[in-house]
């Protein structure tokens, strides 16, 4: 919230969630002047997430001081697959899941705690749609490297043909 309230042009920000804390969070908002550029959606199924991410400019993922060591959230592989620019906290970056990451390349790397670097970041993407939408080309062919549908399908299919041997 600290990196984009005195950003002065157009944005949008679009939150999918719900949730305990969600009152306190849009009172914050409105306190900062962000509930006129804020957007709700509730929880959606894991089916429409791409469509979300595909009309969006950039998805944010600042994730930083988790507590679990090896967290890996899936949001970014899924916004590289769908072929959008990435913000990543710096900290979940450099985990080999998500493949070779190279900022302003494939990505756009920010430490959270930097709140004038961050906000420089999302003032970059509102400026530059050409550049942030090569970016987020880049991200999908780096994301072809990462994942192989058709070996992420074939695997899926000898779990539940197992599963289904398993039961006779």
């Amino acid at each position: 919230m600290e990196a984009v309230k005195d950003i002065k042009e157009d944005f949008l920000l679009l939150f999918v969630s719900n949730g305990r804390g969600l009152k306190e969070f849009k009172i914050l908002l409105e306190t900062e002047g962000l509930m006129k550029k804020s957007l709700f959606l509730n929880f959606l199924p894991p089916w429409k997430i791409p469509s979300v991410i595909k009309l969006s400019t950039c998805v944010v993922v600042p994730e930083r001081d988790f507590p679990i060591q090896y967290h890996i959230p899936i949001l970014p592989k899924e916004v590289m697959a769908v072929g959008k620019c990435l913000i990543l906290g710096k900290e979940i970056a450099h985990n080999q899941y998500y493949g070779d990451l190279i900022d302003k390349e494939n990505v756009l790397l920010v430490d959270p705690k930097n709140v004038p670097a961050f906000r420089s970041v999302i003032e970059f993407v509102i400026r530059n749609p050409e550049e942030v939408s090569e970016i987020g080309r880049k991200a999908h062919e780096t994301s072809k490297t990462v994942d192989n549908f058709n070996e992420f399908i074939d695997y899926t299919l000898e779990q539940y043909n197992s599963l289904i041997e398993y039961k006779k």
